[in-house]
């Protein structure tokens, strides 16, 4: 219904626009003469250049004016409220501006799939005028939330479903849908860099690369790794973490990290550690690897991968963020959240008593990057916590409890929480605010466990 809604829309749209064809429009500066006349300027009609879902771009120019005026600022005022926008609604200012000279403002961080009623505005030394209102729209989104669903070992039933939070729409089987083809494979990670989705994944041991947009199959690599966990990328290169096999007692020796070639899609060095290698995060220029097998955080530069630093941290150090002022945050098993300053890599602040999962730490931080959330226990629950990065201590309750907590993501004033379903059958996301008051809830696939946002 709202995509037919937003059709119609564009299409009354471009029946305005078809009636507003004339090539210059007469600015006259209210209450403002000179010698008695009215004081003018003209200016092209306002037009659109680009439009996204989040983003315009419109153009026009000055064609005329007299010679009485002397220009300060010419620009841009739109709002999504019925009318005729001002200086005090949201304005873009031209870099430059000269008569019959087109200028270009793009406005970003819009609402998607919203009509904006735009005018050009000049600023003269003898006060401020305003063209014609015109009605630009942004483009409807699309799926706007990807769920990774990890799928059950055994069954190699691992997939990918998006949501989309404007239309409520869900699609369960984007990758199968796209390729012909189910993935077939157990997904522990998957990150977007570069306009490629990164999909590590076991059960089948191989690196997916995927489209980003139409989730088709752009290359995958295989043979290469041993339970590999987590990908992070710099430039052409990027860093798979590899567990390793597993001994007879169930133990791992053998964690390597792979170095890929995004460029030719294939692995060109096998670097082994000591301990086994979990989380890795691309910073600066090198690449933090945490072994959750030991007590630290190893720094490898990503130009020729030399290890350069090695961080101690608590034991069983996973997955790690960073924060607004630059500082790296990494959850560790034994309970521990430490902060690190990267400018000199030590341990700037300990905070201990954290209720973690003790395995496969989920940590993620929302976008002012001044808030960490974390699943964890509480009882015999499942808990989300929160923890804002100027704090010293434990948060003494969870925010959320519940069971089955599998995974997170924040986004916006909203929490989005990966339940399992005990991975008996597919699972589903719950939505919360901030406050952590549920917002609602839709369905995923097999055992979810986190998240990739537009």
């Amino acid at each position: 219904m709202k995509k037919n809604l937003h059709i119609l829309w564009m299409i009354a749209l471009t029946l305005f626009a078809a009636a507003c064809e004339d090539s210059a429009e007469e600015i006259v500066l209210d209450g403002i003469s000179v010698d008695g006349a009215a004081t003018q300027i003209k200016v092209s009609e306002l037009t659109l250049v680009e439009a996204s879902a989040s983003k315009l771009s419109l153009k026009s120019s000055l064609v005329a004016m007299d010679d009485d005026f002397s220009v300060t600022e010419v620009g841009v005022a739109i709002s999504s409220v019925p009318g005729e926008p001002t200086l005090s609604d949201l304005t873009v200012s031209a870099e430059s501006f000269d008569l019959d000279t087109e200028f270009t403002v793009e406005f970003e961080g819009l609402t998607p799939g919203t009509v904006y009623y735009g005018r050009v505005y000049v600023t003269t030394d003898k006060g401020t005028g305003y063209g014609d209102v015109r009605l630009f729209s942004t483009e409807y989104f699309g799926a706007d939330v990807v769920v990774i669903n990890e799928g059950n070992f055994q069954s190699g039933d691992g997939s990918f479903s998006t949501y989309n939070t404007q239309s409520q729409e869900t699609n369960l089987s984007v990758f199968a849908a796209a390729n012909g083809y189910p993935l077939a494979a157990t997904i522990q990670n998957a990150v977007e860099f570069d306009g490629m989705i990164y999909a590590v994944t076991n059960a089948s041991d191989k690196l997916e690369i995927l489209d980003a947009g139409s989730f088709e199959s752009e290359a995958y690599i295989s043979g290469e790794f041993s339970n590999p966990y987590a990908f992070a990328a710099i430039g052409t290169k990027g860093y798979v973490t590899n567990w390793g096999p597993f001994n007879a007692n169930w133990q791992l020796e053998e964690s390597t990290i792979s170095v890929v070639d995004l460029n030719e899609h294939k692995v060109v060095k096998t670097i082994n550690v000591e301990e086994q290698a979990q989380h890795v995060l691309a910073v600066n220029g090198s690449f933090y690897v945490s072994h959750v097998g030991g007590s630290s955080i190893s720094v490898y530069n990503a130009t020729d991968d030399s290890k350069t630093a090695t961080i101690a941290t608590g034991s069983g150090p996973d997955k790690m963020v960073m924060d607004a002022e630059g500082d790296l945050w990494v959850i560790c098993r034994s309970g521990e959240l430490a902060e690190i300053n990267l400018t000199t890599n030590e341990v700037s602040k300990t905070i201990t008593g954290i209720q973690g999962l003790a395995w496969n730490e989920k940590m993620v931080i929302d976008e002012s990057g001044s808030t960490l959330y974390y699943l964890g226990t509480s009882g015999e629950d499942k808990a989300v916590y929160s923890l804002a990065t100027s704090a010293e201590v434990a948060p003494d309750a969870p925010l959320i409890t519940g069971s089955n907590f599998y995974g997170i993501g924040v986004k916006g004033d909203v929490i989005y929480v990966a339940d399992n379903n005990g991975y008996q059958g597919n699972g589903q996301v719950l939505m919360y605010s901030l406050a952590g008051e549920e917002k609602g809830s839709f369905p995923a696939g097999r055992g979810p466990n986190g998240f990739i946002f537009r």
